[in-house]
């Protein structure tokens, strides 16, 4: 079985991660050329059976190579990871794999993987290293860690308890954890904000409803695509249509148009909100709709989907985002189809901004569409 040679890294006392000899190395160049047609597919199912005969010397190279891969890659690397677990020759480094999972910005998915890895080999070291994980960048170690939190709250009560779920409170982004919290406290007298904790836009203007019979208005450019002239009066699908205000007080902040202003078949509306941030940052603009959509931020198309009735849940979209400091601009456009059955209703958003974890972002100050 190949060994490879594993070079290590020494600037001034700081001890960086192997670099992997040029064999592995190759196999990972390799594998991250893979791209979403999967083109260069079979030559990264040759470099994969290779790098899979590595020995476990070669695992934090391995996740290393996830922060720069897109999903084809990752699931070789994935693949790779848990074979060579299994299989490869050698001793986990498990000191190397600690140092990994401790960076927060590695790759979520492959820090939770390491976290699997030594909650099996060590389960009250994973259990001792939960409890300063409750605000970690992996949604999924995070809800291990507020999973423990509730857990041990159980066996609580009183003040205890209520400080418990509390500070567990300060980690959660998983609805079925958030509502067992806010839940709980509530019979503490304390209540607890959902549209606040999840970064929940919930207020709007909107105009409409524009014309989509038979579909055909996805691409269709409507007065609201080109300008934002709040007091403007258009040509609408049943007549003039102006801005409005639409607000929910729903608590997981779904956006009813059915039920707000009218359940509009074959047609379009539009939604305009705005997000003022404190600085330039990257976030997640983390969505549900059933109906087709399109998204603008600043003026800039960053997202669409002509597809209908494909059901809503919770965080259905994900939508990397970069926020300029001050105002940022949101436009969503919004469409339904002519479908009578009764699945076919849902006029509806959901809409959140939050970081890459998923935790709630709040805006510097709430938007007030009435303004």
């Amino acid at each position: 079985m190949r060994r490879p040679v594993i070079l290590f890294l020494f600037i001034g006392s700081s001890i960086y991660l192997p670099i992997a000899s040029a064999d592995i190395s190759e196999d990972l160049k390799t594998i991250l050329k893979v791209d979403h047609r999967a083109e260069g597919n079979l030559a990264a199912q040759i470099a994969y059976d290779s790098l899979s005969t590595a020995d476990k010397s070669s695992l934090p190279a391995i996740l290393k190579s996830f922060n720069e891969a897109n999903p084809l890659a990752i699931n070789y690397l994935r693949s790779a990871f848990e074979v060579i677990v299994t299989n490869g020759e050698g001793k986990l480094p498990m000191s190397e794999l600690e140092i990994y999972l401790k960076d927060q910005s590695n790759h979520q998915k492959a820090r939770a993987m390491v976290f699997e890895l030594i909650n099996k080999t060590s389960p009250e070291k994973a259990e001792q290293m939960l409890d300063g994980m409750i605000t970690d960048s992996s949604a999924e170690i995070r809800f291990q860690a507020v999973d423990k939190i509730l857990t041990e709250a159980d066996e609580l009560s009183g003040d205890e308890k209520k400080n418990a779920y509390l500070k567990a409170l300060k980690g959660a982004s998983v609805e079925s954890q958030v509502t067992k919290i806010r839940d709980t406290l509530k019979k503490s007298n304390v209540e607890v904000d959902l549209q606040e904790h999840f970064g929940l836009l919930t207020r709007w203007k909107a105009i409409g409803p524009f014309d989509n019979k038979d579909m055909k208005s996805f691409d269709v450019v409507y007065p609201p695509e080109t300008e934002l002239d709040f007091s403007a009066t258009y040509e609408g699908m049943e007549g003039d249509v102006q801005w409005q205000t639409i607000e929910t007080d729903d608590p997981m902040g779904s956006v009813d148009i059915a039920k707000s202003i009218a359940p509009y078949k074959g047609a379009v509306m539009y939604l305009y909100s705005e997000y003022e941030s404190e600085q330039d940052q990257d976030v997640f603009f983390r969505m549900a709709t059933a109906n087709a959509w399109k998204l603008w931020v600043n003026g800039e198309l960053v997202f669409a989907r002509e597809e209908y009735h494909r059901g809503m849940r919770w965080d259905q979209y994900r939508v990397p985002v970069s926020l300029k400091k001050g105002a940022n601009k949101i436009l969503f456009k919004i469409l339904q189809n002519e479908q009578e059955q009764d699945w076919a209703q849902k006029y509806e958003v959901q809409f959140r901004v939050c970081d890459k974890s998923g935790q709630g972002l709040q805006p510097k100050a709430p938007f007030d569409p009435t303004k």
